[in-house]
C-alpha cells in the first residue's frame, strides 16, 4: 500500500503521505497505517493483509474465509473511524499553533475526514450481501484517493458556508506537527517484524562456469525473535495457508510473516527445509536461517 501511494503522490507537493503514524492522546493510541494529508482534508487508509475472501453483511459485520474456515473479524471500518476521531481531536486541540491567526475556518472543526479499507491485491471481496464502497483492493486505493481529493476540493470551492482549506504554509506546519507527535511503539520489535538479524558476512559461494550461482547459506547463532502482533507472545509457530504466517498458541490469532534481508534490507521470501525456515533474498542470493520449528 505504501508503494502504491508513493508512486501516485510522491511528486505531488500538496499531497503528503504518512505510513505507520502512531499518535497518543490522554492514554489513547491511534496506530494509523496510512494517512493522506492534503489541503482540503484527510484520508485514513486501514490496510489488511487478507488474501482470502472477505465479506460484509447488511449489518456491516466482517467475516473472512481461509480455505474452508469462515471466521468473524473486528470491523476495520470502525477501527479506522476511531483512529480518525482521535487524530481529529489532536488537530482541533492544537489548531491555534497550526492555523493562521486570522483564519476564519474555526480551526479543524470542519476538516473533511474520510476512511478507506484496503486488502491485499490477491484477496477477494464478496459484495453479495452488502456493498461497502470504502472497502477495496490496495491497487484501487490511489485512484479512489485522487477522486476524493478532487471532489472535496470542488465542494469547498462551491461551498458558501464553512469552506475549509489549508494554505501551503499550514499544510507544512501540520506535516511537521504530526512528525513531532509520532510516538514509536516501544515494543515495535513485537509489532509484526523480527528483531534485526546479526550482520554476519558469510564467504561467497563459488560457482562453476556455465552453472547458476549457488545461494549463500547462513545459520547465525542468534535467531530473530518472532512475536504475535496481538498479544506479543513468543509462543508462535510458522504455518502455511496460501502464504506463510505466524500462528499464536496463546491468543490463537495469526500474524503475517514478513521477512527482510539482513544485508540489503530487501524483501525476502520465506523458504522451508524440514523444521528450518529461511529468508531468501533474490538480490543478495542468500538464504539466512530465521526460525526453527519445535
Amino acid at each position: 500500500m505504501a508503494h502504491y501511494l508513493k508512486r501516485a503522490f510522491g511528486d505531488e507537493p500538496e499531497i503528503l503521505v504518512f505510513n505507520d503514524l502512531r499518535l497518543c492522546r490522554k492514554g489513547e493510541v491511534a496506530q494509523i497505517d496510512h494517512l493522506v494529508l492534503h489541503r482540503w482534508g484527510l484520508i485514513l487508509i486501514e490496510s489488511k493483509s487478507i488474501t482470502g475472501r472477505i465479506q460484509v453483511n447488511e449489518h456491516l459485520e466482517f467475516t473472512y474465509r481461509y480455505g474452508r474456515k469462515i471466521k468473524g473479524m473486528p470491523s476495520p471500518f470502525e477501527q479506522a473511524k476511531r483512529q480518525a476521531l482521535l487524530l481529529h481531536k489532536v488537530l482541533v486541540e492544537n489548531a491555534s499553533r497550526l492555523r493562521e491567526p486570522d483564519c476564519a475556518q474555526d480551526g479543524f472543526r470542519y476538516c473533511p475526514v474520510f476512511v478507506r479499507i484496503a486488502i491485499a491485491d490477491h484477496g477477494v471481496i464478496d459484495r453479495s450481501k452488502a456493498n461497502m464502497p470504502e472497502l477495496m483492493k490496495a491497487d484501487q486505493v490511489p485512484d479512489n484517493v485522487s477522486g476524493v481529493i478532487r471532489q472535496t476540493r470542488q465542494r469547498m470551492i462551491e461551498r458558501k458556508q464553512f469552506p475549509w482549506e489549508l494554505t501551503r504554509a499550514e499544510l507544512m506546519r501540520v506535516c511537521c506537527f504530526l512528525l513531532e507527535r509520532h510516538t514509536p511503539d516501544t515494543t515495535s520489535k513485537a509489532a509484526g517484524s523480527q528483531i534485526p538479524l546479526d550482520s554476519v558476512s558469510p564467504p561467497k559461494a563459488s560457482h562453476a562456469k556455465g552453472q547458476a550461482q549457488k545461494p549463500k547459506l547462513t545459520r547465525p547463532s542468534n535467531l530473530p525473535v518472532f512475536l504475535c502482533t496481538h498479544c506479543h507472545s513468543e509462543n508462535v509457530a510458522v504455518k502455511y495457508a496460501y502464504s506463510y504466517y505466524l500462528a499464536c498458541a496463546d491468543c490463537e490469532k495469526n500474524t503475517p510473516l514478513k521477512l527482510d534481508c539482513a544485508t540489503c534490507n530487501a524483501v525476502a521470501k520465506p523458504r522451508k527445509r524440514g523444521k528450518e525456515f529461511f529468508a531468501e533474498c533474490s538480490n543478495c542470493n542468500e538464504w539466512r536461517l530465521v526460525f526453527v520449528a519445535k
